[in-house]
């Protein structure tokens, strides 16, 4: 049988080895609605995207949901150098987020391809700090797996890199945060 308890306010202990702290034992969940349950991180290197005008793989993490109704906050986080070598020249760059093999999050699409971020007509280089995230609700206690993908809408007179620097070509890393939130 279940059962409720009533309280305005929980305090741990003033002193002792978890002294002002309100411990939940491992293997316990404490459910609290909008509350971050689990966070699984990882990183990225490089990539060249000069080259695909299909969309390919750049990174991919998993978690395990502990609930049906949680809410998984995905975030892609790299710098993303881009630009072309000919004056006058239009490109673009198209990402998205796949939860397993199925796109959640497509790139926004006009008459010549699916862009995301930029359209440069200028000759020259730039470099930005993105940012592409999703929230996804899987319904499922199953591992998933989120997948960030890239490409561009032309290979010709361009360049985009991901998590390289300009000036010495040296790589950085991007990073990968997901987030399950009680729902």
């Amino acid at each position: 049988m279940a059962s409720e308890l009533y309280v305005e306010t929980l305090k741990g202990l003033t002193s002792g080895a978890n002294a002002n702290k309100i411990v939940v034992p491992s293997g316990q969940i404490l459910y609290a609605p909008g509350h971050v349950i689990q966070v699984v991180t990882g990183t990225f290197g490089n990539v060249n995207l000069n080259e695909t005008t299909t969309f390919t793989d750049i990174a991919s993490l998993a978690i395990t949901p502990t609930s049906t109704t949680s809410k998984i906050i995905v975030t892609f986080n790299f710098q993303l150098i881009w630009g072309s070598g000919t004056s006058g020249y239009t490109n673009g760059v198209g990402f998205r987020i796949l939860r397993d093999s199925t796109p959640i999050r497509e790139p926004v699409s006009n008459s010549t391809g699916p862009y995301q971020f930029f359209s440069a007509t200028d000759q020259g280089y730039l470099r930005q700090l993105t940012t592409y995230n999703v929230t996804d609700e899987p319904t499922t206690t199953n591992v998933v797996t989120y997948k960030l993908q890239g490409r561009v809408f032309t290979t010709t007179a361009v360049t985009d890199y991901l998590n390289i620097n300009e000036f010495s070509t040296t790589s950085e890393t991007g990073q990968i945060t997901i987030m399950e939130i009680a729902g």
